[in-house]
């Protein structure tokens, strides 16, 4: 049986070998077009570059949210141990504050933050995470 599959298809490609080399020449001939290259050159990318800061907020739908006020806090976390996380080169227990955000919880890679309107989760820069989740309350 598979000698006669093979013998199939090696039948079927041989007949077809003037058929895939027209449609082969058909490819490789230049092609031509009513747009100049300087014209196609000036047509705006369809592809969205939207840059999302780690610390930017996002909505319930994981957009990214207007905000009133510019967000300007950063928090880096580069340690937890003891109860307590290494953010900002400061080390925070849960309940104390750091910049205008409590220290709600800390988990194995990441920490949350809260200031009332809005809440953080911070990771380790290096965690499998891609970025800081941030959740409007």
């Amino acid at each position: 049986m598979k000698k006669v599959t093979i013998i199939g298809t090696f039948i079927i490609v041989a007949l077809n070998a003037d058929f895939i080399d027209t449609m082969v020449q058909k490819i490789k001939s230049p092609r031509e077009s009513n747009i100049s290259a300087q014209k196609l050159k000036e047509i705006p990318s369809p592809i969205l570059e939207i840059p999302v800061d780690k610390n930017a907020t996002l909505d319930e739908n994981g957009s990214v949210a207007p905000e009133d006020e510019p967000n300007l806090e950063t928090f880096i976390l580069k340690a937890i141990m003891n109860n307590k996380a290494f953010i900002n080169d400061k080390w925070v227990a849960i309940g104390e504050k750091i910049g205008d955000y409590k220290l709600v919880d800390i988990m194995d890679d990441s920490v949350y933050l809260t200031n009332g309107k809005k809440s953080k989760m911070v990771f380790f820069k290096n965690s499998h995470k891609k970025s800081i989740q941030i959740i409007t309350k």
